[in-house]
């Protein structure tokens, strides 16, 4: 089977990106389209695979995000600035978007940064009608976090200040100014808008400990529903460990 997509002779497509889902049924294509110089839009094209459906292509939705920012953070320009960071399509044909700020540049299809500052999540269908937003502030000097979704839910794994465990999220962030004085947290996004968080290590015994992960070098498996990488204890890292992770 061949289909073509059609896109306008104007558009100033930069590049494209494929994603699939769980079952391979599904498939996103991200189109980058040049507005101006440094300036870029975000088009979705879904195709279902079984028939080569080619559905209707959207930009990507975020009103949910935009006032969850505004309402729960406090920010009243909303999400404004955030740049994709990646996308997962779950096993409901589902899209799950993560965006961050402070963007400079792409590696392996990821969008770096020097500080993410504010972890917008979209949620949608494969139609684009958007189901829900949310947002975590996150003031770090790495750009490191991991986004995932399971049959329990929708996951953020990052390495975090002790300060700021369980702080409202209007409140100021601590900076994490060094990762080997930081802990590993997992929150969970509610279909409600609630944030959840817990230690991944335990909570740890004195404000001086910290258990991590290397957020630069971790993996989550669909199929087996892990997170593989490697863990360090205490400064510095000349001693880690493989790690393997089961979220529930």
């Amino acid at each position: 089977i061949h289909k073509e997509l059609s896109y306008s002779e104007n558009m100033k497509i930069k590049k494209c990106v494929f994603r699939k889902n769980a079952d391979y049924n599904a498939l996103e294509i991200l189109v980058y389209t040049q507005v101006s110089s440094g300036s870029y839009n975000l088009i979705f094209q879904p195709i279902g695979l079984q028939k080569i459906d080619i559905y209707k292509p959207y930009y990507l939705p975020y009103e949910k995000l935009d006032n969850y920012v505004k309402e729960k953070i406090g920010e009243k320009n909303g999400y404004s600035g955030g740049f994709i960071e990646r996308f997962i399509v779950d096993d409901q044909s589902n899209v799950l978007v993560s965006l961050k700020k402070n963007v400079t540049g792409f590696d392996d299809d990821y969008a770096t940064s020097t500080n993410p500052e504010l972890i917008g999540i979209s949620y949608f269908d494969i139609n684009g009608k958007e189901i829900n937003g949310w947002a975590y502030p996150y003031n770090a000097p790495n750009k490191e976090f991991l986004v995932f979704t399971n049959k329990t839910g929708k996951y953020i794994l990052l390495n975090e200040d002790q300060k700021n465990f369980k702080k409202p999220l209007n409140e100021k962030r601590t900076a994490v100014k060094k990762v080997d004085e930081s802990c590993t947290v997992l929150l969970a996004l509610k279909d409600n808008g609630e944030i959840t968080q817990q230690y991944v290590f335990g909570e740890p015994k004195d404000k001086n400990e910290s258990k991590r992960l290397a957020m630069d070098k971790i993996y989550y498996d669909a199929k087996t529903n892990t997170v593989i990488g490697y863990y360090y204890e205490g400064e510095g890292y000349k001693e880690k460990k493989l790690c393997f992770l089961t979220i529930e």
